[in-house]
C-alpha cells in the first residue's frame, strides 16, 4: 500500500480544490475510480443559498 502525506491547499491548487478521483493520472497514488475528493475552505458565517436537489449518485454493493 503506498500512502502520500501533503498539503490539500497546495495539492488541490491547480484543480479547482479536487484532491483524488479518477482525473489523476494512471500510478499516481491519488488517482481513484472509485472515489473522488474536493478539499475547500469556506469563510465564517458562509451558508448554501440551496441545496442540490435531484442529483444522482451512486455506490458499489
Amino acid at each position: 500500500m503506498r500512502v502520500y502525506v501533503g498539503n490539500a491547499d497546495r495539492d488541490g491548487a491547480g484543480d479547482d480544490g479536487w484532491l483524488l478521483g479518477h482525473f489523476r493520472p494512471d500510478g499516481d497514488v491519488k488517482h481513484s475510480q472509485d472515489v473522488e475528493i474536493k478539499w475547500g475552505v469556506h469563510a465564517r458565517g458562509d451558508e448554501r443559498a440551496r441545496w442540490v436537489v435531484g442529483e444522482r449518485r451512486t455506490r458499489p454493493c
